[in-house]
């Protein structure tokens, strides 16, 4: 039996826990998902020097053999991740999702959870050669921790932003944090709503 490894790069144990909850709900025969929470890590990755901190631990990391899904939508470490697992897949939310929505034709919006990531994952996106396709990078008042923590009382919010997504060009819409792992289904969108769990794990079954 093959492992899919989550890899947390925070310390919020509910996050780990709600992205293998969604991962495992996909998973084929053959396959077992196992999480991996960095203690070493920021409760919340939500600053640049919190997303730096991120990328040193994940550089660093030891993990086993098998598939590694990195739960951070930043990506952070994501290169020198790959570049050391020789081979062994390896999957980040963002940049998954950015890649479904390129392979769809669709130019699409992220709706993140705090300021401080608009213009970082624009720099992402850029990264990934998708800067085309994006038509803007919305973001919640508040962290991932304050979202994982409190849902329903976010869910206002939330609804709201995506409405202005809505009256923009945007085709797709992509949740754009491991917090949102599990609340996409409360979504309502015209839009093609990408879930980056779910994508980074067709990502990394991909024959």
């Amino acid at each position: 039996m093959s492992t899919l490894w989550v890899l947390n790069p925070n310390s919020t144990q509910a996050m780990t826990d709600a992205v293998l909850a969604q991962v495992r709900s996909g998973l084929p025969p053959g396959v077992r998902a196992a999480g991996i929470t960095l203690a070493a890590g920021p409760p919340v990755i939500d600053s640049r020097p919190r997303f730096a901190q991120a990328q040193a631990l994940v550089a660093a990391q030891a993990i086993g053999d098998g598939l590694v899904l990195l739960a951070c939508f930043g990506d952070p470490g994501l290169e020198a991740l790959r570049a050391r697992r020789g081979g062994q897949p390896v999957a980040g939310l963002a940049e998954a999702a950015v890649a479904e929505a390129v392979a769809a034709g669709q130019r699409f919006a992220i709706v993140t959870a705090g300021a401080a990531w608009v213009d970082m994952l624009r720099e992402r996106v850029a990264d990934f050669g998708a800067a085309a396709w994006l038509t803007g990078v919305h973001a919640l008042p508040f962290n991932g921790l304050a979202l994982a923590r409190d849902p329903e009382g976010c869910q206002a919010a939330l609804t709201a932003l995506v409405q202005q997504v809505e009256r923009s060009d945007a085709q797709a819409l992509i949740l754009g944090g491991a917090a949102f792992a599990g609340l996409e289904g409360g979504v309502r969108s015209r839009l093609n709503i990408i879930r980056p769990v779910t994508a980074a794990v067709r990502a990394l079954l991909r024959p």
